[in-house]
């Protein structure tokens, strides 16, 4: 489950113990909380006594990620610095063995960045800006293959790898076994000439790590979230493609979209179960079917 889903202010224990209710493995949190004051070990402390309360086999981290694109060497030294100092932690504390990671926005001199997504990220970006991620990926990249430990560079709009090309592209350079990419087909639905999922299962190969699973309808260039079963991606030929590839990774599914969230867990969670479960049985009984 996506920390998405639960931040309408449930506490950090509830969280995990909605999570465990509902028959989740797990919780993608963030690497700190927007909405609150507090230390990085204060929010590690609470996560601590809020997992060994509501115990849960699969605990990750996302965003943000290090800032790469800032233009001081020494504040990208911090960021980097920072970011691996949290993930030994995470990994200290709760076995956490994959991250969600980012490079930092970048975004063209006044354009929005949702509005013209297309002008942004590696949309605008430069040479520095590759060398800036591809350093400092690769510093990350070399603590992450120490420790054992990967991180997955989520494709979306607004970053340096905001399309499945240029994740692609970053991920060859930074050379690394422990950084891989996460595959989120609907960010990629915001930008031009998206891949199709069996495009995209063939751009990434064997850099795919970790996926993100939400949906959504388009509508006059805006993307409008919504359950999982509904818009615009088959989430069931979307398992039943990625099952084939050979994908053994955890499923991660968001919630971006208002209302009753705790509500959307519940349902999408019953849907990709039921999915998964269909196209298992499929391939136990033909398996030339997939």
């Amino acid at each position: 489950m996506h920390i998405n889903y639960c931040e309408q202010g449930q506490t950090l224990a509830e969280v995990c113990r909605k999570a465990k209710a509902l028959g989740f493995d797990g919780v993608e949190f963030r690497r700190r909380r927007f909405e609150i004051e507090e230390s990085q070990a204060d929010y590690l402390d609470n996560l601590e006594r809020s997992l060994a309360k509501y115990p849960l086999p699969f605990v990750s981290f996302g965003a943000p990620g290090p800032d790469l694109m800032l233009e001081d060497k020494g504040e990208r030294e911090r960021e980097i610095e920072g970011c691996a100092a949290f993930y030994a932690e995470a990994r200290r504390r709760f076995g956490t063995s994959l991250f969600n990671c980012s490079t930092g926005t970048l975004r063209q001199r006044n354009q929005d960045l949702w509005k013209n997504p297309n002008l942004n990220g590696s949309g605008c970006a430069e040479d520095t800006h590759w060398h800036w991620a591809v350093e400092g990926l690769q510093k990350l990249g070399d603590i992450a293959n120490s420790d054992g430990y990967k991180l997955s560079l989520e494709v979306h709009p607004h970053y340096l790898h905001d399309t499945l090309q240029s994740t692609v592209k970053l991920v060859n350079r930074v050379a690394r076994s422990s950084v891989g990419i996460l595959w989120d087909h609907v960010n990629l639905l915001a930008l031009q000439n998206p891949p199709s999922i069996t495009d995209a299962l063939q751009l990434m190969g064997n850099h795919f790590t970790y996926i993100h699973l939400k949906n959504a309808f388009q509508a006059n260039d805006a993307s409008i979230p919504c359950a999982l079963a509904s818009g615009v991606v088959n989430h069931r030929e979307l398992c039943r493609r990625t099952i084939a590839f050979g994908y053994d990774g955890p499923w991660c599914i968001e919630a971006p979209r208002s209302g009753d969230r705790e509500c959307f867990a519940e349902q999408d969670l019953s849907y990709l179960r039921a999915v998964l479960r269909t196209i298992r049985e499929e391939k136990s009984a033909s398996p030339e079917a997939l």
